[in-house]
């Protein structure tokens, strides 16, 4: 059997897994020491590995188009070059991340009435209830609940506590603070 993708089936093979692209371009991290996950994201970010690696390795197995076609360069064997170098600077990247990963621990008892990354935190205002996990960026999906210490949001309330009250600019409404747990991260 012959595995074949080409470049843009490779990008959409990767967005059909929810899988991120290369995290900056060439694998730099403009030297990040560490990335903090919660045991769901950590795992998550091994299966992406996991399945790029075995996407590689079909890759790899099938039949590897000619270099030259009637004395031009083959297109297709630029497209699976192409694919197998994207392949790559992803696992480098995901390899880089899971050797400075680290899991979200929670905060001493004493500290758990403050908002600190890993938090689920239930916000109410007159209308509504907006429920939020903080996250570092790596594992930030707003679609899911999960904001980013970095965001707006994030920094709004990094440090709140239960019951102060607080304004998301990005939504424009005032909300109170009602929950703060830290339970799922232990």
């Amino acid at each position: 059997m012959v595995f074949s993708l080409q470049l843009g089936e490779v990008e959409n093979k990767l967005k059909i897994c929810n899988l991120t692209p290369p995290l900056l371009k060439g694998g730099v991290f403009n030297n990040m020491d560490r990335f903090y996950f919660t045991k769901e994201g950590l795992k998550e970010i091994e299966k992406e590995k996991e399945i790029l690696s075995k996407l590689k390795k079909q890759k790899l197995k099938g039949d590897q188009p000619e270099i030259l076609h009637s004395q031009e360069i083959n297109a297709e064997y630029l497209t699976y070059m192409e694919d197998i170098d994207l392949l790559e600077v992803k696992l480098r990247d995901l390899n880089y991340v899971l050797k400075h990963a680290e899991l979200i621990k929670p905060p001493a008892k004493n500290e758990q009435n403050k908002v600190v990354l890993g938090a689920k935190i239930v916000l109410e205002s007159a209308e509504e209830k907006n429920y939020f996990q903080l996250v570092d960026t790596f594992e930030a999906d707003p679609m899911k609940g999960k904001v980013s210490i970095d965001s707006s949001v994030g920094k709004t309330l990094l440090g709140c506590q239960k019951g102060q009250e607080v304004v998301l600019a990005n939504l424009g409404k005032k909300y109170k603070i009602r929950k703060i747990s830290y339970h799922h991260l232990a």
